[in-house]
């Protein structure tokens, strides 16, 4: 199967992460999207990270009628922090059968030099890069010479744009899944 990867925190996964995947998914030839909950991210301050199960219940209720979409904790199983290229090595040694595309957001395309041996990684598994308002989609140097980029529609909204409006007592944005909503509701997450 040719799988298409979305990694993040997903602190919480919003309807912005789910209509992207099913827009790759529908305009890419994908037969599925996985979405790897990442327990850490090296490059970011986790100050105000939910609980790592807690964040995987949030997806799992997201995605629950997408017969496509695949909720997937491999990382919780690795050591931290959690590094992109040892997830990809891992699903590739455990999933041998299985193509796998890495999609990550413009702004991730950015800072790509960053993550931990980004070269073995633009040589090892394709680059699907989505437009983020204010960052080029493009990258001029030779390695990312491959890496394509996707027209898919902009969704203007940010988990952190939610957890704000959770925190400040708002809880009726039209970007939050309603079983997520009540699950974090429920368990006063944010």
């Amino acid at each position: 199967m040719n799988i298409a990867l979305f990694f993040g925190s997903f602190n919480p996964i919003h309807l912005g992460h789910t209509k992207l995947a099913d827009y790759i998914v529908k305009h890419h030839q994908f037969d599925e999207a996985w979405f790897v909950v990442s327990p850490t991210n090296p490059l970011k301050i986790n100050s105000d990270l939910a609980d790592e199960n807690l964040r995987l219940k949030m997806l799992q209720l997201a995605i629950c009628n997408h017969k496509k979409f695949k909720a997937c904790d491999i990382e919780f199983s690795l050591p931290r922090p959690s590094f992109t290229e040892n997830t990809l090595n891992k699903l590739r040694e455990i999933y041998p059968q299985h193509q796998f595309t890495l999609v990550i957001g413009a702004d991730n395309l950015q800072l790509f030099e960053k993550w931990k041996n980004y070269k073995h990684i633009l040589e090892t598994t394709p680059l699907l890069v989505y437009p983020r308002t204010g960052y080029s989609n493009k990258r001029n140097e030779p390695e990312f010479a491959h890496v394509k980029t996707i027209n898919a529609p902009l969704y203007e909204i940010s988990s952190t744009q939610l957890r704000n409006e959770f925190r400040n007592g708002l809880y009726t944005s039209p970007w939050i899944n309603k079983r997520v909503l009540n699950f974090i509701m429920k368990h006063k997450i944010y």
